[in-house]
């Protein structure tokens, strides 16, 4: 399975890059099946990920274990992109080492460092390991992707989730959606700026 969907790559040249940060929409941040379905759910659904990945990172092949982390992999929700309709689609779930899945969501480490759940020594850790994993994936540092004239933090975006009924048939989606499922979440329009980025590729460090 790719870690970033085919439609996104009809918009986007990745310039054939496999590990690149990528900002998720604003107005879809939060909307997950994490937070859709029962912990005991999501706990079955990451393990059977792992276990199926065994147990290694499905972009480098490298263990969190490795890394100085005390797990060797995470659960990362593969999403792809329909830019002309504003469309979130939910592709399935991938294991990655902790590194990867803090490039993809590149401002989780600066977050939880301004939160307090990340000391000084350990945020410049984890940021050098994942400016040497971006290096040692593609050959070359990658900026931000984002979409270029696209209002990507102002669109009204909607998600699909009609695959996650199709992997996985017996878990059970009951947040966000009134009693008639109909495979899609749609949030209204909230107060979020965009700025655009002229360069896609935008260098970040």
């Amino acid at each position: 399975m790719q870690v970033f969907g085919k439609r996104m790559r009809k918009y986007l040249d990745f310039q054939g890059a496999k590990l690149v940060p990528f900002g998720t929409p604003k107005p879809l941040h939060g909307v997950n099946p994490r937070s859709m379905i029962s912990y005991q759910d999501w706990n079955k659904l990451r393990t059977d990920t792992y276990k199926k990945y065994n147990y290694k990172c499905a972009i480098c092949g490298d263990s969190g274990l490795n890394q100085g982390f005390s797990h060797p992999v995470e659960a990362h929700e593969v999403w792809d992109y329909d830019f002309d309709t504003c469309t979130q689609y939910f592709e399935g779930l991938v294991a990655l080492c902790p590194i990867c899945h803090k490039v993809i969501h590149w401002d989780q480490n600066k977050m939880a460092y301004r939160s307090g759940s990340l000391d000084f020594d350990e945020y410049q850790r984890q940021e050098e390991l994942k400016k040497k994993k971006i290096i040692e994936v593609n050959g070359e540092m990658v900026g931000l992707v984002t979409k270029r004239n696209h209002p990507w933090h102002d669109a009204k975006w909607k998600s699909d989730f009609s695959k996650m009924k199709e992997l996985y048939p017996d878990i059970r989606l009951h947040l966000y959606f009134d009693t008639k499922w109909n495979g899609h979440y749609g949030r209204g329009d909230n107060d979020y700026i965009y700025k655009p980025i002229d360069n896609p590729y935008k260098k970040l460090f």
